[in-house]
């Protein structure tokens, strides 16, 4: 049993609301774009890296939603009510996808900011510990016991 869907747009608003949804997609493009020369600068590469990846996901979005958009213009034009929701929803979402795409790069990370230099360790050895290897065969010292039988069972 399926249930057929109508849009609750006129196909005009469809057209205008799926251009709206491409212009934000532009604008969080154009944002990736600007962290990414950020972190060229920083010369941070694991976000550089990171920023990489989102940027051409954007950059694919928005060629998917320049084409939903020409193909819904044209299914407006043959009134062909199934196709402009198809492509409506095309449109919508790349649209969430740019949305999810921009969190994403503000999440990317890179250098860590706390990093001061290379760790250094200093031992200091207590003059009362052995110095000889007390489980070599013929190893002077106390006798090693055998431990007790934990179990009768043997």
């Amino acid at each position: 049993m399926g249930v057929r869907q109508r849009s609750t747009l006129s196909p005009q608003d469809m057209i205008t609301q799926a251009r709206e949804y491409r212009a934000k997609a532009a604008e969080v493009l154009q944002r990736i774009e600007g962290q990414q020369d950020q972190a060229k600068k920083e010369k941070d590469i694991i976000r550089l890296n990171c920023l990489t990846d989102k940027l051409v996901q954007a950059k694919v979005n928005i060629n998917i939603a320049d084409t939903a958009i020409v193909s819904l213009e044209d299914a407006v034009r043959r009134r062909d009510e199934g196709a402009s929701l198809y492509e409506y929803t095309r449109v919508t979402i790349v649209h969430q996808k740019a949305q999810v795409l921009e969190n994403e790069a503000q999440q990317c990370v890179g250098e860590d900011l706390s990093f001061v230099g290379a760790t250094r360790v200093d031992v200091e050895v207590d003059p009362n510990v052995r110095t000889d290897d007390p489980t070599a065969p013929g190893a002077s010292g106390t006798p090693v016991d055998r431990p007790p039988v934990a179990s009768s069972y043997m």
